[in-house]
């Protein structure tokens, strides 16, 4: 559903806007970890520090995990993804766990940290996506593991091909969601002075 939002979701991108730290825009694009050029910042951390924030996006995200295959566990990449998918998992009852990057040098073996049983439904959560990379490695491992993974809710899409990617998956399609992405309704919903960084 790239290019709308659900009404219902229209308070998280507001939200977005207008919790101070969350959203900005530089006067010069910077490069991001992606390696991807932007005029502009997303800081979901700032989101899940404003109590309000973290209330609306995680009762968003309870909300969607009750419209499809309910999990037996919600997984996410290991930093900032833990901010949103831990009290998810404590509104609807599901245990969590996180991915890390690679492997440690030392301790037990594998990514996964937490208890994942093989053949149990998992639900991924996260705070953004920009080219998937972080989401294809928390794929990868759950599906390593022997469990099953085909959906992937983040807070901010920023619509730059993530969605592509996750549906192309060998192994399975992913179904990316977002509570809010890059488009149009989002770009209105900034000032005037916001949209114009924006413009190529």
């Amino acid at each position: 559903r790239v290019g709308t939002l659900r009404p219902k979701h229209l308070s998280v991108a507001r939200l977005i806007v207008n919790i101070p730290g969350v959203f900005g825009t530089f006067e010069t694009p910077i490069i991001l970890v992606s390696r991807r050029v932007s005029p502009y910042y997303i800081k979901c951390e700032n989101l899940a520090s404003d109590s309000y924030g973290l209330h609306a996006v995680t009762s968003a995200f309870a909300g969607e995990v009750r419209e499809g295959r309910f999990p037996d566990k919600i997984t996410t990449s290991e930093a900032r993804g833990i901010l949103f998918a831990s009290p998810v998992g404590e509104k609807i009852g599901v245990g969590v766990t996180y991915v890390r990057k690679k492997e440690k040098a030392y301790g037990a073996p594998g990514k996964i940290v937490g208890r994942m049983e093989k053949g149990e439904y998992v639900l991924g959560i996260d705070d953004l996506v920009t080219t998937a990379t972080s989401a294809e490695n928390v794929v990868e491992s759950v599906r390593g593991n022997g469990s099953m993974i085909d959906r992937y809710l983040v807070v901010f899409d920023r619509n730059e091909g993530s969605r592509q990617a996750l549906a192309g998956m060998e192994g399975g399609s992913v179904e990316l969601s977002s509570l809010a992405c890059m488009d149009l309704d989002f770009i209105g919903a900034l000032s005037p002075e916001q949209r114009k960084v924006l413009e190529p």
